[in-house]
């Protein structure tokens, strides 16, 4: 693994498999729908994933999505990034990891409302309402915003393990495994109308929840 990587990823407390699992599913071959390469829109300040991340966004968009709050902030860049993507590659849902590299795919078949309806009932708690239920004003069409949610948080997770922000990741991880569980409702019902990146997009959640452990 190159030194960058373990820059990127210093927190000694993270797991081996995450590692790993990163590696292998974003370093080792084009497995992604489409794996892309996305540009650096300033220098780099310093070795931090959140610096990593504020790289990506729109110049004259940061300070509308930078945050007090590291972990906010880096959920948000997040977003941002998410969000150059798809119009840079329109059509296409956009989803940032690090240094550099991105993954689009086309939409998924999948309605909101349908996602939201066969969320068992010990999981309807205020996530389920702000990203199932409200959301369906906006975007009922493109399932794919679960998954847009899903990589913010585990970002902010990510961010917060790294500045030892103890309460804070505690609190983008709980939210990210709420997401990651309607985000597995999405791949139930996009393989069961046979979605053609099927096996793609379920790596690429593999690959968030390996992101989420401790």
């Amino acid at each position: 693994m190159h030194k960058k990587q373990y820059l990127l990823l210093k927190s000694l407390q993270m797991k081996l498999y995450s590692i790993f699992t990163f590696f292998l599913l974003v370093f080792c071959g084009n497995i992604y729908a489409e794996e892309i390469n996305i540009s650096k829109l300033r220098s780099k300040q310093n070795d931090s994933y959140l610096d990593d991340i504020y790289r990506h966004v729109y110049p004259k968009e940061l300070h509308y999505f930078q945050e007090r709050d590291l972990v906010t902030s880096g959920h948000e860049c997040l977003h941002a990034v998410n969000s150059r993507i798809r119009r840079e590659y329109v059509g296409k849902a956009g989803f940032y990891l690090k240094n550099d590299k991105a993954f689009i795919f086309s939409p998924v078949p999948v309605k909101l409302k349908e996602v939201a309806a066969l969320v068992e009932q010990k999981d309807k708690n205020h996530l389920y309402q702000t990203y199932l239920i409200d959301a369906q004003k906006d975007w009922n069409d493109e399932a794919l915003y679960v998954l847009d949610e899903l990589s913010a948080y585990v970002a902010g997770y990510q961010v917060g393990r790294e500045y030892n922000l103890t309460a804070r990741y505690q609190d983008s991880q709980k939210s990210g495994y709420a997401l990651l569980t309607f985000s597995k409702i999405v791949l139930q019902l996009a393989k069961e109308r046979n979605y053609s990146e099927i096996e793609e997009l379920t790596k690429f959640v593999e690959l968030q929840e390996s992101l989420l452990k401790d």
